[in-house]
């Protein structure tokens, strides 16, 4: 079997790394359902911890590759533009935008997938620092592993960390509840506005 260099980054690209990511989130969402003090003894949530912030580096690692790839070395062979007398199936957007009923094909597939294709690394790198900073938390607190986002859920906290300016005030008031802090600040504990 033989592969272009075009066709060789695009296998790369979608069935290597792609591939890895989803697999990688998949192992992640069971991991983090299975990370149960009531299932496993502290000694089995420390082990599976371990194997979690594994495959979390696995699938940033993974994620930012496949964006990376894509971004720079397979999406501008899809912009190229064509010569004026050049057969179009060698120049796939031209190709979809060339007939009417194929360019929903390029609106659907290729524009909409270049905006959101760098939300998938960012997310996960945001998961990834959530695992480190909260750790064992995760297997005490239900509500922090639901695959939905909630107020304290691990999907929300991209989400909540950009909501407003006072984000980060609620931050350290939680991780001040849940001992995670030794610092004190008696404007923040007594719920006071910040002095001037």
């Amino acid at each position: 079997m033989y592969l272009s260099a075009r066709e060789f980054w695009e296998v790369v690209h979608g069935m290597v790394l792609g591939a890895l990511f989803l697999l990688a989130y998949g192992g992640g969402l069971a991991g983090l359902y299975s990370l149960r003090p009531d299932w496993v003894t502290p000694a089995g949530v420390r082990e599976r911890l371990v194997r979690l912030k594994l495959g979390a580096w696995g699938m940033t690692i993974a994620a930012w590759l496949t964006a990376l790839t894509g971004t720079w070395i397979v999406y501008p062979w899809y912009r190229a533009k064509p010569p004026v007398d050049a057969d179009l199936r060698f120049f796939p957007r031209a190709y979809l935008l060339a007939e009417p009923q194929r360019a929903g094909w390029h609106t659907f597939g290729m524009e909409w997938k270049e905006h959101v294709a760098w939300l998938a690394p960012i997310l996960a790198t945001a998961v990834l620092s959530v695992i480190y900073v909260y750790g064992e938390e995760l297997a005490n607190d239900s509500r922090m592993r639901l695959p939905w986002p909630t107020q304290r859920s691990v999907p929300s906290r991209p989400l909540a960390a950009s909501r407003r300016t006072g984000s980060s005030l609620r931050a350290s008031r939680w991780r001040r509840r849940c001992g995670r802090s030794s610092r004190t600040t008696p404007w923040i504990d007594r719920g006071w506005k910040k002095p001037v």
